[in-house]
Order: structure tokens, then C-alpha cells, then sequence
């Protein structure tokens, strides 16, 4: 596995709600946090692309080609 890391940068009040995570459920970083976070919005995802084939998951719904009526 690739041990590199990289920054990001996130809105102010996205962090304080990562760190209202960090100790109350057992996280003890916000990298724990946001790679958990992470982990389970691909497998939401993945999940999603699974029950409908063809269908891009990772675009807005807006940005999402209409279907023919």
C-alpha cells in the first residue's frame, strides 16, 4: 500500500464537524475521520453503480443525461 499523503484544504465548518468526531467516536485524528468518511462514500457509491449498470454515480445529478420518456 502507498504510504504518501497529500494536503487538502476544507471549509472551516466542515473541520469543526470532523473534530466534534475526533475522541467522541473513538477516532483519534481527523485523517481517521475523513479516510473513513471516504471509504464509505465509494462503497455507497460502488454499491449505487452496481444497481444500475451505465449510469455515471460520480456526476451531480444534474450534470446526469435525461432519460428518455
Amino acid at each position: 500500500m502507498d504510504n504518501r499523503y497529500v494536503t487538502i484544504k476544507l471549509p472551516k465548518n466542515l473541520v469543526d464537524e470532523i473534530d466534534a468526531f475526533v475522541g467522541r467516536y473513538g477516532f483519534v485524528s481527523r485523517t481517521e475521520v475523513v479516510k473513513e468518511a471516504l471509504r464509505r462514500l465509494f462503497q455507497q457509491y460502488q454499491l449505487c453503480r452496481d444497481a444500475n449498470p451505465g449510469i455515471n454515480t460520480y456526476k451531480k445529478e444534474a450534470e446526469q443525461p435525461e432519460k428518455e420518456k
